[in-house]
């Protein structure tokens, strides 16, 4: 069963409207009722990532719209991976623009399902059955034997290092 977060910008506003509404499909059906938007984290007096960042920790999944990229969702989506949880990127295939996609490599990679509407939408989370997570992390010994090398950069017209 489908526990988790769905991430997604404010604007545009119809992006939100529609994940809303295939939210709402499911839960009066039954379906995914372990799934629950951003927006209903916003605990008042806390902060609203805090929030966010735990409901992530306590779930087995994260659906990120990514139709229009979004600090906020791009940053929870590399959280979650981290986090060892199943990735679900969707985009509304009414409203996609890939420019900025492009320019941000994992998505080429972790792909995404597109979805047109509410009712599209709330199909494609219903049929979701795998929820194992998109990298499959062991943990590695560190090497304390390996060199570390720095190097300091100067730049022209600057009085230090960055």
């Amino acid at each position: 069963m489908l526990e988790g977060l769905v991430a997604y910008p404010s604007k545009p506003a119809e992006v939100g409207q529609t994940v809303v509404a295939g939210l709402e499909k499911l839960h009066a059906k039954g379906l995914a009722v372990g799934l629950t938007s951003w927006e209903e984290t916003d605990t008042p007096g806390k902060f609203i990532a805090s929030a966010v960042l735990e409901r992530i920790d306590a779930s087995n999944v994260l659906v990120a719209d990514v139709t229009a990229l979004n600090f906020n969702v791009v940053f929870e989506i590399g959280y979650a991976i981290g986090r060892r949880k199943r990735v679900i990127p969707v985009k509304n295939a009414a409203l996609v623009d890939d420019r900025d996609a492009v320019r941000v490599g994992i998505f080429d990679t972790l792909g995404h399902q597109t979805y047109a509407s509410a009712a599209s939408l709330e199909t494609l989370l219903a049929g979701v059955t795998d929820l194992d997570p998109p990298l499959s992390f062991e943990p590695q010994k560190t090497n304390t034997a390996a060199p570390v090398y720095l190097a300091s950069i100067f730049h022209e017209g600057s009085r230090g290092l960055f």
